[in-house]
């Protein structure tokens, strides 16, 4: 897939590392995948407490080791105010903690995290970035998608890319 345009969030700050950590990417050809819902807005779909799923090509071992498949992880989301007592959190960003062993790691970044629900899966964060995922109790940070949402739909409606 061959990606044409890139976008930017315009509230990112370069003052407050990773603040409004959204971008998109427009492809040359539609994708063949089919989209995941992203969480409303309102945030009904975040609930501090939630286990929820985290995807990525993260280390599985030794240093720069990234795994040949998908991996997925289990995670609990946690408070920003949690959150706030290791570093600042900001209302764009969303914490989670490992359920098991597993943070963020490097090949992470990028990857979704997603609430699995029977009537179907919801897009609720993007790793954003997290101390090295060997390290217990460091939570994993993510951009909070009902905080990009608004920008997010301008862009898919065609608001900001020229055709």
């Amino acid at each position: 897939m061959k990606v044409v345009a890139i976008l930017s969030h315009p509230n990112i700050s370069e003052n407050s590392q990773y603040s409004y950590d959204f971008v998109v990417l427009e492809l040359q050809k539609p994708s063949s995948f089919k989209p995941i819902p992203l969480a409303g807005v309102d945030e009904s779909d975040i609930k501090v407490g939630d286990v929820v799923t985290k995807l990525g090509w993260y280390n599985t071992g030794g240093e720069d080791q990234d795994a040949y498949e998908l991996q997925r992880a289990d995670v609990q989301l946690i408070s920003n105010e949690e959150c706030s007592k290791q570093t600042f959190v900001d209302e764009s960003m969303m914490c989670s903690r490992p359920v098991g062993n597993q943070s963020s790691c490097t090949g992470d970044y990028r990857g979704p995290l997603i609430v699995e629900r029977p009537e179907g899966d919801v897009l609720v964060g993007m790793v954003s970035w997290g101390a090295d995922c060997r390290k217990r109790g460091h939570p994993s940070y993510y951009s909070r998608i009902p905080v990009g949402r608004n920008w997010i739909d301008s862009i898919v409606r065609g608001e900001c890319f020229h055709k």
